[in-house]
């Protein structure tokens, strides 16, 4: 659900220390709780917070745009999620092209601290869901149509 995926995936870690643990998340969601990196850092809970951060509440976009036909704050500007973990005492990581994620990822694999990897992302990319999928995701938002 939106804005868990940080606090679950270090109760994740707390019940499985073991594990690698990995949250992927959208920079909308990850303002919800990502204080609680500050949380992973204290306890020293290596997990790997990967944020696509297009700077923008895209989601909530069409729903917006549909029921009022405009958006209301949705963008939300530039935010360097790895420079905002390493002020919480986490290790930062900025990716701004694809080939340059799996070595992040692999570097956040071997670090012993909580890794924030900030994704620069597209929003307009991810405004572009094929009808059927949106459809698709309606449903399971709100229930079987029709």
């Amino acid at each position: 659900m939106l804005g868990t995926g940080i606090p679950s995936a270090l109760g994740a870690k707390l019940g499985s220390p073991e594990r690698d643990v990995v949250c992927v998340t959208g920079d909308g969601a990850a303002g919800f709780h990502f204080m609680e990196m500050q949380s992973a850092a204290r306890e020293g809970l290596a997990v790997t917070t990967i944020v696509c951060a297009e700077g923008s509440w895209t989601m909530e976009e069409p729903n917006e745009r549909q029921l009022y036909g405009r958006t209301f704050g949705t963008e939300m500007g530039t935010v360097r999620w790895d420079r905002v973990a390493e002020g919480l005492g986490c290790e930062g990581i900025f990716v701004d092209t694809r080939n340059a994620l799996a070595p992040a990822i692999e570097r956040a694999r071997k670090s012993i601290a909580p890794t924030v990897i900030s994704v620069k992302t597209d929003r307009d990319a991810n405004m572009a869901v094929p009808a059927e999928l949106g459809l698709r995701f309606a449903e399971v938002y709100q229930g079987p149509l029709g």
